[in-house]
This record gives structure tokens, sequence and C-alpha cells, in this order.
């Protein structure tokens, strides 16, 4: 599946230590479900994946607006479209209603508590809302469910960075490497990692 980041990822060169402190990592990253063909859209019906299609379109533009409406109208159309309610939190995250996300993820996880983009999601609303401890657990939930996510163990990665809990996040931000080495993102935090550790060689390969 295809991550659809929040804001751009900053980057950052690693600061020797008598340079002012790096700057934090950046939030964790939310995945949301890319297009695919018709036929493979979850929804009960053409109008349901019309409007799903639509909601995707504009989501892309940033067009939140428009992405709200379509993706209400593609589970007014289809109320089992875990889909279009995990696109719709994300929109709702990108446009700040935090709430609002939520609340529409929390749906989606009641329609399936093992649905692990909404896991992830609602993990990067709870971080988002300075809540560590409960983002910390959807982001294992992920895991559990699917242990090759790379985002939910990037995810853990940061939090962990930020809490000062190095050695938890040397193990998530590794393992995110190991199943996938070309992670941009978690190589920058896996460089902020080391320079909290003092390990400048690393930090600046």
């Amino acid at each position: 599946t295809e991550a659809l980041q929040g804001p751009p990822t900053a980057t950052a060169t690693a600061k020797a230590p008598s340079v002012a402190p790096a700057a934090p990592p950046p939030p964790p990253t939310a995945k949301s479900t890319p297009p695919a063909p018709p036929v493979e859209v979850h929804a009960a019906g053409p109008e349901a994946a019309r409007f799903f299609t639509e909601g995707l379109r504009h989501q892309r533009e940033r067009r939140y607006t428009e992405a709200t409406e379509s993706y209400e109208k593609a589970i007014a159309a289809d109320p089992g479209n875990l889909e279009a309610y995990n696109n719709l939190g994300v929109v709702f995250k990108e446009a700040g209603r935090l709430d609002q996300a939520a609340g529409i993820l929390q749906r989606a996880l009641a329609l399936d508590p093992k649905y692990e983009k909404a896991l992830n999601n609602l993990g990067v609303v709870r971080y988002l809302k300075g809540q560590y401890e409960d983002a910390i657990g959807l982001f294992r939930r992920a895991i559990v469910i699917n242990p090759e996510n790379v985002e939910s163990y990037t995810n853990l990665g940061i939090i962990y960075l930020l809490a000062e809990r190095l050695e938890e996040a040397r193990a998530s931000i590794e393992r995110a490497l190991q199943l996938d080495p070309k992670h941009a993102e978690t190589h920058y935090n896996l460089a902020l990692l080391y320079e909290r550790q003092g390990i400048w060689p690393r930090a600046l390969k």
C-alpha cells in the first residue's frame, strides 16, 4: 500500500556537538488507500465507487472540503467502506480537524478492529494531540497485525526518540530499515538517534 504523507517531511544535516541541538524528528506519517481500478474499489455499487474515486482526486489536490463531501457520500452509499473512512480520517487530519479525524477512524475500527491503516492513522492523530502512550499502543497493535508495517515501526521510533527512550527508538528504527532500506524518513530518524547518542561518524553518513 502507498503512504499518503502528511506535511512534507523535513530533512536536516546532522550537527556537531558544539552547535544547537538537532530539530525534532518529523511527525508520524499517515497512510491512505491508493487509487485502484474500479473493480478493486471496496464499494457496494458504482455510485459509491464514483464518490470514492472523486474523494481520492480531491484529496491529492488538497481540496479538503470537496474530498470530505465525496468520502461522506461514499460512506452513505456504502456504510462498510473501510477505505473511505480511513481516507476521510486522513483528510480531517490534514485539515487540522483532529477530533473529527479520531472519530471517523474509530468508526472504521469499530467495523474492523484489525484494520491496520486506521490503527496507524489513529496513532498519528493521538501523537499530534500529545497522547503519546495511546499512540504507542495503536502503533504496536498495527505491528501485531502486520509485522512488516514500516510506517508503524517508523512512527514508534519517532515517539521513542522524542521521549528519549533511545534503545527502544533504535530497535524500532532499525527494524523499519530492515523492512525498507530505502525509507528516507527512517534514515533521517536514525541519524538523529545516532546524534543524540553521540555517535557522530554514523550520524554524518
